[in-house]
Formats: structure tokens, C-alpha cells, sequence
């Protein structure tokens, strides 16, 4: 496995700090949210010479940029909003292009102006995703860029059976999936990890790009994040399986930052 962390979790006045950071920690894999890791960035700023003196930062130490992060809400169901954020991300396929990113990187969002679980699994709120991401997977095969998209136990797409039926709706080649398993879970499900991580590789094993690796504990009936090895998820589970079925693929830590990854990725072999 090529484990790797978010590098918005290590702090960094500029992007060569950061990358000089990431590398002397031994980081070498990252997935890059632009507005959350460069200080300086500008929305709507793209250009080919741009991204490219970005991807000279990272490429000098050897960093690769497995997943470029551009978590927008697909299902926004304000017209000016959505079409903003859906621009946004084609900006992003575009910097990927010429960053050499593996991904682009989204979750399936919410509808409507809070966050009601109901509504965002109705299928209703199934469609209007699925239309809003058809488009950004044309943008994405004009480009040749690969997107990935991560599930949410509280999203639109909220489990793998469904995320199965999504891929299989938009059918492209350009579509795979992120999967993290704790976003997966709720206060409702936990119990029933292994069976969700096993049916995950069933179903969609084959379609997915990058693992998310943090982990969760429940305290006073509340489903919790927490740092990796920290928890109740069941890793030696999960790790097993991706050794066995998707050899060398980018693993990142959340919520791990350059001074905690050697100690968190020891814990793993």
C-alpha cells in the first residue's frame, strides 16, 4: 500500500513549506485540496502555466498528488450556487490535467438548504445528482481525467449497493470510486462495519481508486471521528482486503499531519 496523508492536515505558510514539510516527513503521496493548501490560491485563476508550476513544487520532492480534493455539493439546489460550484470543479479537472493528479475528487452532497437525511436518500434527490454529474463526467472524458467519488452515510449517496447503481448509471470510464469506510457508518450501522467494508469490495471493489483511512469511536451515543488506529474500525480487516485486492493503491490518513504520519503509518505493515 502507498499510504499518504491530506496536506491541508499539515500547516504551511506557502506551498514550498508545505511541500518541504510533506517531504521531510517522508510524505510522498497527498491528495491537494487547492483553496485549503495554498495560501494564495485564486478561484477562476487557471492556467496551464499555473498548474504546472504547482505540480514543479511536488514533482522536486517527489510528491505525488493522488487526489485532487474539490468537495462541492453536487446535489446544491440553489440554480446560481450550484452552477458555480459545478464550474469550480471543471476548473479543477483542468488543473489536474496539467498537475498530473491521479483524481478529482467529490462527495455526492445534500439537497436543499440543511442537512436532512430523508430528502438527500429520496429518489428525488437521486436524479437531480445524477443529471448534475453527468455533466461534470462529460467535462471529464473531454479531458481524460479521472473522477472519484466518495460516499457519505448522511449524502445523497449514502451506501455501496447505491454507489453501485450510480457508477453503473453514468457509465464511464472515468468514474471511480473513494472509498472511506467511516464515512460509510453512523450511530445506527457501526455494529455492522465488517459486513459494509466486505459488501463495498464486492460490489465495487474493481471501480475503487484511493482508500481514506481515519477511524471512530462512539461516545455518550455519538459517532466520532478520530485518528487512525485510535478506534473501533476494524483496519486489520480492511487492510487485509485491499492487500488482497487492490495491491499498491493510495491509502491517505485523515487528520494526520507530517508530525504524527511515520508514528500512525508504523502501526501498519
Amino acid at each position: 500500500m502507498n499510504f499518504g496523508t491530506r496536506a491541508h492536515d499539515t500547516q504551511a505558510q506557502n506551498i514550498v513549506e508545505l511541500a518541504d514539510k510533506l517531504s521531510s516527513a517522508g510524505i510522498h503521496n497527498i491528495q491537494l485540496a487547492l483553496k485549503k493548501s495554498i495560501p494564495d490560491f485564486k478561484e477562476g485563476a487557471f492556467s496551464p502555466a499555473y498548474a504546472k508550476s504547482i505540480a514543479k513544487v511536488f514533482n522536486k520532492r517527489d510528491i505525488n498528488i493522488s487526489v485532487l480534493g474539490c468537495y462541492i455539493n453536487p446535489s446544491c439546489t440553489n440554480s446560481v450556487m450550484l452552477q458555480q460550484q459545478l464550474d469550480y470543479f471543471v476548473e479543477n479537472l483542468k488543473y489536474a490535467k496539467f498537475m498530473g493528479a491521479d483524481m478529482v475528487g467529490l462527495e455526492t452532497g445534500f439537497v436543499g438548504d440543511a442537512l436532512d437525511v430523508e430528502k438527500n436518500q429520496s429518489e428525488e434527490a437521486y436524479q437531480y445528482l445524477l443529471k448534475n454529474m453527468k455533466y461534470l463526467v462529460d467535462k471529464a472524458q473531454k479531458l481524460g481525467i479521472l473522477i472519484g467519488i466518495e460516499g457519505v452515510s448522511c449524502f445523497v449517496i449514502n451506501n455501496s449497493k447505491k454507489m453501485r447503481r450510480f457508477l453503473d448509471d453514468l457509465d464511464s470510464p472515468n468514474v471511480c470510486v473513494i472509498f472511506d469506510p467511516v464515512n460509510l457508518l453512523n450511530i445506527d450501522n457501526y455494529h455492522e462495519q465488517n459486513e459494509i467494508i466486505k459488501e463495498t469490495f464486492k460490489l465495487l471493489g474493481d471501480r475503487i481508486g484511493t482508500v481514506h483511512l481515519k477511524d471512530f469511536m462512539v461516545k455518550d451515543g455519538i459517532l466520532k471521528e478520530c485518528i487512525a488506529g485510535e478506534g473501533m474500525l476494524n483496519t486489520d480487516l480492511l487492510l487485509s482486503m485491499i492487500k488482497k485486492e487492490k495491491p499498491e493503491i493510495s491509502v491517505i490518513f485523515e487528520l494526520v499531519s507530517d508530525e504524527l504520519f511515520q508514528k500512525v503509518k508504523a502501526q501498519y505493515k
